[in-house]
């Protein structure tokens, strides 16, 4: 259903071989564009905080969600000049108003706030959603998407003996470190619900990593049917978890 509009889009994307790997259009995008497009009408004001590349925003933007905003912090070591300038010069392509200071947001209200791929990178949620919460209108909701941390890759994964948290080179070494600080199940998104006073609309997952080695691409191509089947009957083993929360 999206794939021509997320192809066009691609076409224009000023980094290559990020929205669409191995000639695969990354799951997340008909994952996400679904979720919007089956619980909120065109006039929804969105904002997607913590855009990063804005590759979704633009998909948002250009699929008739006129009112949609980015914010990024670009503290990344990512956003060097030149892709910084790329990135802002494809958002105002696409007319999305794109803010780097969070300052710039108070007094807007939105209907809908992204976090796809956003908190488990958050140390302190807490002050996270302190500020996400000012943002929102009365009957707004939040859409979150989060790392699973028990998905059934990474039951495997530790029933071999490895860890499933983030590489520790990185995180023993890094100054700002930007990694995963903490991946989230099922049990765990049910809690924060509880924590901002919310309750979960609808909660559900998918397959978003696109393997890089040849024999995981081998066996994602040739049985993600099976694997997507097998989340259908149990959502707690998908790689993603995505969540809608609504005020009580």
């Amino acid at each position: 259903m999206w794939d021509k509009l997320i192809k066009d889009i691609n076409n224009d994307f000023p980094f290559n071989n990020y929205m669409i790997q191995k000639g695969i259009i990354r799951p997340k995008y008909s994952f996400i564009m679904t979720l919007i497009n089956n619980n909120f009408a065109k006039d929804a004001k969105i904002l997607d905080f913590g855009s990063g590349k804005n590759d979704i925003t633009a998909i948002i933007k250009e699929s008739g969600y006129d009112n949609t905003d980015a914010y990024d912090d670009c503290n990344d070591e990512w956003y060097d000049k030149d892709n910084k300038l790329k990135l802002i010069n494809f958002s105002k392509r696409h007319k999305i108003n794109f803010f780097e200071n969070i300052a710039e947001l108070y007094g807007r209200k939105y209907d809908l706030i992204l976090l796809l791929d956003v908190i488990e990178h958050i140390p302190q949620p807490k002050k996270l959603f302190d500020s996400i919460l000012k943002l929102l209108n009365d009957n707004g909701k939040i859409l979150i998407t989060v790392p699973n941390s028990v998905s059934l890759r990474k039951r495997f994964t530790v029933l071999m003996g490895k860890t499933n948290y983030t590489n520790y080179d990185e995180f023993y070494s890094e100054d700002n470190f930007r990694g995963h600080w903490r991946e989230y199940s099922i049990e765990d998104l049910k809690q924060l619900s509880k924590q901002i006073k919310f309750e979960i609309k609808s909660i559900s997952g998918f397959n978003g990593i696109i393997p890089k080695g040849d024999f995981k691409f081998f066996l994602f191509k040739y049985f993600l049917f099976l694997y997507k089947l097998i989340i259908k009957i149990d959502i707690s083993l998908s790689d993603t978890l995505g969540v809608i929360l609504e005020k009580k």
